[in-house]
């Protein structure tokens, strides 16, 4: 009964998916402290992995986890006051 049960499991489980395209908000405009990601999309470091990477500097810097919240971006870069 035991294997029954994880047979049925193991047909419904679905493989997660990479995403292959998104968009990273930055904490605020290109810095010193975003080097290693601009480092990356400048040598083709996210294309070798088959990666679009959109790099997008906001407005405002209260805006990138707003943003990821509300599902207009994927990820963002944030900081905690100190």
């Amino acid at each position: 009964m035991k294997h029954l049960a994880w047979l049925a499991a193991l047909a419904f489980a679905t493989p997660a998916i990479a995403q292959d395209k998104m968009t990273l908000m930055l904490d605020w405009f290109v810095n010193p402290d975003h080097g290693p990601i601009i480092v990356a999309e400048e040598k083709g470091y996210f294309a070798e992995q088959n990666l679009e990477v959109e790099v997008i500097a906001p407005a405002d810097p209260s805006d990138p986890p707003k943003m990821v919240a509300a599902g207009q971006a994927d990820m963002a870069i944030s900081y905690q006051p100190q």
